[in-house]
């Protein structure tokens, strides 16, 4: 490993450390509830993607969170990323998300690399799902059921939007797109995006939106 990646994996490592001790300070010192601080830790470890395909050649920082995420769900040891049903393994699984989109499109230095598409399809995650399950929770008044599970009609539209909206700028800056076919991929693939949603469950969404997200931006790129 180069001097550059190990200093570029030291920063990352400090900067994800800063947003947890962020979240656990506002969790239990500024009495912020647990569900918008597990968020803020959500978007923080999401826009850390932009700066890494940009920085270095490693996604090992985002495997080292979903182990460690995973120890803190297992044994409950930080209140401030849990979810109080412990039935929420979304921090777990998106961690991995990022690894694994990284893993699959991210090729720096290669006429292949479709770095951009990974890092737009985490932003479905990272600020789609996030602002959806608080519009959802604060202002969702027409639910419906899919599989047993419950859902907003405000909380699917929000993801549908804010989506597009978080897409579309990082296809049309870091890729090669011009901004009307990075504003209507975006908006494909964010409709994809929220039907993925209505079907996950118990924090999947933060692996499954993501990897829908991906494949359907590959697919639309493969295809012009």
């Amino acid at each position: 490993m180069e001097s550059q990646d190990i200093t570029a994996l030291l920063l990352s490592y400090a900067y994800l450390l800063g947003i947890l001790l962020a979240a656990v300070t506002a969790h239990r010192f500024l009495n912020v509830k647990s569900i918008f601080t597990r968020k803020l830790v959500i978007v923080g470890t999401g826009m850390w993607s932009i700066v890494a395909v940009r920085l270095f050649s490693s996604w090992v920082p985002p495997l080292t969170l979903a182990f460690l995420y995973y120890l803190s769900y297992r044994y409950d040891l930080v209140e401030a990323i849990e979810d109080s049903q412990r039935v929420n393994m979304g921090l777990v699984f998106f961690p991995i998300a990022i690894a694994l989109l990284l893993g699959l499109f991210w090729r720096p230095g290669s006429e292949q690399d479709a770095g951009h598409v990974a890092v737009a399809a985490l932003m479905a995650a990272t600020w789609g799902d996030t602002v959806a399950a608080l519009i959802g929770r604060r202002y969702g008044t027409r639910r419906y059921r899919m599989l047993g599970h419950r859902r907003t009609m405000e909380g699917t539209l929000a993801l549908f939007f804010v989506s597009g909206i978080a897409m579309a700028p990082v296809l049309a800056t870091m890729g090669s797109m011009d901004w009307h076919q990075s504003v209507a991929f975006a908006l494909i693939a964010a409709t994809v995006a929220a039907l993925i949603e209505i079907v996950s469950f118990y924090g999947s969404d933060n692996f499954t939106i993501p990897l829908a997200a991906a494949v359907t931006l590959s697919l639309l790129t493969w295809l012009t």
